[in-house]
This record gives structure tokens, sequence and C-alpha cells, in this order.
């Protein structure tokens, strides 16, 4: 996780530098705002609120009237905010402010507040009601939320009392929420004013969140400096070939000596995709039956990048789904992943 931290007083400057200390798991930048202070930066708070919201978690020292006006103009959608969390200087409280759920914020808050021993404030309804939060489930299954203005239905249904349907053909580990009653079969449906749907083109419910696995992995191999350009429409006409909603893509996978390719650092943050990469020592070890290049081995000691990829991220091959055009090779795969409620 990026994680930048701002703060406007030397004590809130010690209180950044030492969360950075307990979070070594993290990337974390610590700055500071203040004339008293020598390594003050030199932008202003919302200059740097702004060159810093595309990381994923912004948390401010100090109060939460500039915290809320730094980031004022940014904030556009569940779907794109970061997580932003306010902690006082005196490293009291620390409190959720927005992202709750989909950004992080809530659970960042709370890992934060338990290790520099400070009450975490959520203010998020179902959270505080111990209800089911269905973009926090989603989130941590990896499914798409087709609609993100449903969520607001749903959480307002259980908080006033109701309880709804989640309808799914997969098997849902875990124990079922308060509130939630799962069901396979259209029949055995209660009431059918507000519910979810997981992985179903039916349109069963008045107000109905659907889901969708985002399941697939797409294993690329390209020449060095693509033409990002080009890249997207290749792999996005790839795709649409196969009849694949881009948003399905969970993670893309290549050799580590892609790791800085421009043209699929740029496709993989703009769809929202992780981007991980193997050495060709790791790709090696994977067992298979491949298609084959003996120029793509004299380049990178493999002699074959996508389909190898794949299999080391834990995917199945779909075996004819593959294509070499514009000097981009593309395959796919599949990881199964058993939905949980914990």
């Amino acid at each position: 996780m990026k994680i930048s931290i701002i703060s406007f007083s030397i004590k809130g400057y010690n209180l950044g530098n030492k969360i950075k200390a307990l979070l070594p798991e993290n990337e974390v930048e610590v700055a500071v705002k203040s004339k008293f202070l020598h390594n003050s930066i030199e932008e202003s708070i919302y200059e740097y609120a702004e060159n810093n919201f595309t990381k994923d978690s912004l948390i401010f020292i100090g109060s939460c009237g500039i915290a809320v006006r730094a980031i004022a103009k940014m904030v556009s959608s569940k779907a794109k905010d970061p997580a932003i969390l306010v902690i006082d200087e005196t490293g009291k409280f620390v409190i959720s402010l927005l992202s709750g759920h989909l950004g992080g914020a809530n659970e960042l808050a709370e890992k934060i507040a338990e290790l520099i021993k400070a009450e975490p404030i959520i203010t998020t309804a179902t959270d505080n009601n111990k209800l089911f939060a269905c973009d926090n489930f989603a989130k941590k299954n990896k499914l798409l939320i087709t609609d993100l203005s449903k969520i607001k239905e749903i959480s307002s249904a259980l908080v006033n009392g109701q309880k709804i349907c989640l309808y799914s053909k997969d098997e849902i580990l875990g124990e079922v929420p308060k509130n939630v009653y799962l069901c396979n079969n259209l029949e055995n449906i209660q009431n059918k004013e507000v519910g979810i749907v997981i992985n179903s083109p039916e349109s069963i419910f008045n107000e109905q969140l659907t889901l969708l696995s985002r399941k697939y992995i797409l294993g690329v191999g390209c020449k060095k400096d693509t033409d990002p350009e080009v890249f997207e429409t290749t792999v996005l006409d790839f795709l649409n070939k196969n009849k694949i909603d881009p948003r399905l893509i969970s993670l893309i996978v290549s050799i580590n000596l892609k790791k800085d390719e421009k043209a699929i650092i740029e496709f993989s943050k703009e769809f929202g995709i992780d981007f991980k990469t193997y050495t060709s020592n790791e790709l090696n070890e994977v067992q298979g039956d491949f298609h084959t290049s003996d120029f793509v081995l004299k380049i990178t000691g493999v002699d074959n990048v996508c389909e190898r990829s794949i299999l080391r991220a834990g995917g199945e091959l779909l075996r004819d789904v593959t294509q070499r055009e514009n000097g981009i090779t593309l395959a796919l795969g599949i990881r199964r992943e058993s939905l949980s409620f914990e």
C-alpha cells in the first residue's frame, strides 16, 4: 500500500514518522507543512493533496476541516477515491473520513489506531450496527460492483431492519451475516424489493446489486517501448473478441523484464488491475504444455512468457484464447476462488 502522510507541526511530523515505522510493509511518505520547520514542503496543502490523491491512502495529521478543504475538488466516486484518514496530532483519534469500504479507510484506521493506541472513529452505519457491508464483501472476494449506486439501497435496507436476499448459485463459505439470507432458487425468495445477485445475468429484484467475479488473468508480452495506445487498443480488441469485460480482469502478469513497461503500467492503472511480474527462473519452474518460441527464449531466457505467467499466478489456461498481434502477445487464464463471508 502506498500511503502519504501530511502534518502541520513538529508533534504531528513525529507522529507521522512513528506510523511509518510501524507500517514497514507499506510504502509510506511523511511530509510536513509549517513555516516553523526547515524541512517543510514548498507546495501548498491543496497542491500536496492533489499530487498525492492517486496514492492508496492519504492521511492528514491535524484537523478534519483542513483535510476536507484540501481534498474537496478531487473527490469523485467510491470506485476511485483513495482512503482518507484524519489523525489529531496528539494521536488520540484516528478518523476514517472517506472511502471506508472500497478504499479501505475503515480497515486502515482500525489498524493504525491499534498500533498507536488510539481510538478509531468509524461512522459507517453498517459497520457500527455490525451489519453486512456489501461493498466490503465485494472487495474481499474480488467481485465487480456493476452499479455503485445500488450499494446505498442495500445498506439502507439493512440499516432499517430489512432482511435481504443474496442470490447465488456459487457456494459461499462462512457464517451468513445478520439480516441476510442465501438463496439459489428463485422460488425461495421472500421479498423481491431489494437484493443482491452474484454471477448471474438475471434481473430479479426491483433494487438489485449485481456482483461479478473478477476471475480472469491476462498474460502479456510485448516489444520494448510499445506505444500505450496501440497496446490498449490491441488488448481491448482481444477481450472484446472473446466477449470478456475488461473490468473482470483481476490481474495482469508478465516477466520481470516488463515491470517498467509504460504501456502495461498505464493500462493496468486505467482499468484498476493489479500488475505482477516473475523472473525467468520462476517461469521456467512452471510445468505444462505451452506455445513456445525460440526468439522469446533468446531474449528473455524462457520459451513462453504469457502462459507460464498465468500458471505461476495460480490460474488455469484458457487454451484457445491467445493472440499475437502488433508485437504484443496475449493469453487468458481463469482463477477459481471460493466466495466467503469471512
